[in-house]
Parts: C-alpha cells; structure tokens; sequence
C-alpha cells in the first residue's frame, strides 16, 4: 500500500485544515431573529415616521415584536427603562421597513446558472404558478437586502403573458410558510407590446409595430372570458388548474398587476 512521506501528510492535512476553516469563516449569514421575549426600548434616536413627521431624541418601544409606543425620550420613566433593553441610539436616524413592490428575490440566486433560476415557468399562460413556494429563504441575496432596511417585498413571477401568481413576504423567516406575509394576493399580466425594437438594428427600422398584436390580444381576451366562465361555476366537471389560479381575479381575493 502507498504511503505519503510524514512530511507531506502532515502539509496536506494543515492545507486541508486552513482551507476548511476559510470556507466555514465565508459561509456568515444573517439568521431569522428569534421571538422577542423581552422588550425593547431604542432611546434618542431621530425617527422618520413614514407620515412625514420628524421626531428627534425619540424613545420606540417593541414588546412582543411589536411597536409598542413612539414618543419623546423623557416620556419614557426609569422604571420602564429597567423593564427593557434599552439601545442607545443617539445621532442615528430610525426608518420604517422599506418594501421591494415587485422583486424575483429569493426565486433567483446566480442569473447564468439556470438551475438557481426559478422565476418563470414554461408558457405564456401560468397563472397557477406560485412565486411563494419557490421562494428559498437560504438565498445569500436576501441578507444583503435585510441589511439595507428592506424587510418586506412582493415576490412576481416573470416571462409570458400571464406569470404566475405573486406573494408579500416578510425577509426574516426559515422557510417559506414562515416568510408569507401575505400569500397569492395576486397575478402578473404582461401586456403585448405595441412596438417591437430590433436589438441587433439602429435608427427608425429598428422599432416595428408588433403585427402580432391584435391576434394576441384577441388570445388574452378568450382566456379571460373562459376564465370568468369558469369562476362563475359552483363545481366545474372537469377541473382546470390555469382556471383555478384565476379564481380569485373574479372573486376580488386576487389583485391583477399589469405591466
């Protein structure tokens, strides 16, 4: 049986040890916080309410993951502040959590890597198709959006003329059950284009008029009529999964997002 010199055994395993340590150092991450059990009190810092008012030397209480109370630093008794963590922010500034109102976060990881691409299915007409149950929550994107303030954003489904069915997720979550704010609350629509632009041409031939439009539209039309028809049944003989994911378009539980 061959056996390495101890000389090089003992440098192949100190290389296998530092590159081990080095890829375990890269794999930081931003965990889901844990629940609150314990309030909060950040104290002295100028809150921007989202209204457009101004608060300096601001005292915000969380309980329960909550915001409590927003007032005045002084509003805010010792014996309240012994109660709570109290964070010192003076000469911060605290905002509301920004929203992304239409993102693929979370459905796609590296663009030239299809199989980290999950943000559009086969066909032109999808509306069954969930953006939330794609959504990965181990995404490495995702905690670099959390640290610039985004905490919620409406996940859309691209590509076709109907996507697919979009969902409001909170950032800070396991799973995506955990992550849904707000599930399936609408459809994706692209609407034909008019015009069609020849990327590989310059100067006014380079924009046509789309001569597929009116077939097109006449297309999306049927399918919406259908659609309807089919919402209005109170049990369809025959079950149809694009009909099924319109439902809530007629019902007024879903909203149509045009683009």
């Amino acid at each position: 049986m061959f056996k390495l010199p101890q000389n090089i055994l003992a440098a192949t395993i100190l290389l296998c040890a530092v590159l081990l340590s080095g890829g375990i150092y890269g794999q930081a991450y931003i965990l889901p916080g844990a629940p609150q059990t314990k309030p909060v009190l950040i104290l002295g810092a100028t809150a921007h309410l989202g209204n457009g008012q101004v608060v300096e030397d601001c005292g915000i209480l969380f309980d329960g993951g909550k915001i409590a109370r927003v007032g005045k630093s002084a509003d805010f008794p010792v014996s309240e502040r012994n109660n709570a963590t109290v964070i010192d922010a003076g000469g911060q500034h605290v905002y509301p959590g920004f929203i992304a109102p239409e993102t693929p976060l979370g459905l796609i990881e590296i663009s030239a890597v299809r199989a980290t691409r999950d943000h559009r299915e086969v066909g032109a007409y999808t509306p069954n198709a969930r953006a939330l149950i794609a959504y990965n929550t181990d995404s490495k994107v995702i905690p670099t959006v959390r640290s610039n303030g985004v905490l919620l954003a409406r996940i859309t489904p691209e590509g076709g003329t109907i996507s697919g069915t979009s969902s409001i997720v909170q950032l800070d979550a396991w799973n995506w059950e955990d992550a849904a704010f707000q599930a399936d609350e609408g459809i994706q629509l692209n609407w034909m284009p008019l015009f069609r632009r020849n990327r590989w041409q310059s100067g006014p031939d380079a924009v046509k008029r789309n001569e597929q439009y009116d077939e097109q539209y006449r297309e999306l039309k049927a399918f919406f009529d259908e659609a309807a028809a089919y919402a209005r049944q109170e049990s369809a003989s025959e079950r149809n999964l694009l009909f099924e994911g319109m439902k809530g378009v007629f019902q007024g539980t879903k909203r149509l997002y045009i683009q």
